[in-house]
């Protein structure tokens, strides 16, 4: 009888985390599928009869003595919305997207992409990479749903497995861009 219990208390275990890996596997390909789309828009962006929805803001950097050149350009892209204002009033809203950032610190490259959930505006994927000047490259990928962190695939020890350092560029970045392209709303 107790070889039976444990039997089915360890079948269970397996059902139970069976259905949790497929379900992290569906919101994965959901992610992706939605990255594809936003990779998709930024191509048509400002061609044919889309309009032109992106901002690039570019900083410099070079307070350090003997420090190389830092170079960042952050571009932002975008969607439009028409929401009532408090006086029933039309008023345009510009919601991101997707975000990039390219950094250059001398000879080192960082690249960063950031996607929101266009329904939610929550970020559901961050990608980073960074580049050597020995050639060597170290990159990241983190998945997120209802901000909680689902997947990652990280191919370098110099990531943190909960990509807490890409949710807090997105959030200082992202609030640039809210002061930047919604401050006149």
């Amino acid at each position: 009888m107790k070889t039976k219990t444990l039997f089915l208390l360890i079948l269970s275990l397996f059902i139970t985390q069976t259905i949790i890996a497929q379900n992290t596997t569906q919101q994965v390909q959901e992610i992706r599928k939605m990255y594809a789309d936003a990779k998709d828009r930024i191509a048509k962006n400002g061609k044919g009869n889309t309009p032109k929805r992106d901002m690039e803001l570019v900083f410099n950097e070079q307070d350090y003595d003997n420090a190389p050149p830092r170079k960042e350009v952050v571009r932002y892209y975008y969607l439009q919305e028409i929401k009532k204002d408090a006086n029933n009033e039309d008023k345009i809203v510009n919601k991101l997207y997707f975000m990039t950032c390219k950094m250059t610190f001398g000879d080192i490259d960082i690249y960063s992409e950031w996607l929101c959930d266009t329904k939610t505006g929550q970020l559901v994927f961050a990608f980073t990479s960074t580049k050597f000047n020995d050639g060597t490259k170290a990159e990241a990928r983190y998945y997120w749903k209802d901000g909680e962190l689902i997947d990652n695939k990280i191919y370098s020890d110099m990531f943190s497995a909960t990509g807490i350092e890409q949710i807090e560029l997105y959030k200082a970045f992202k609030t640039a861009f809210d002061s930047v392209a919604n401050r006149n709303k």
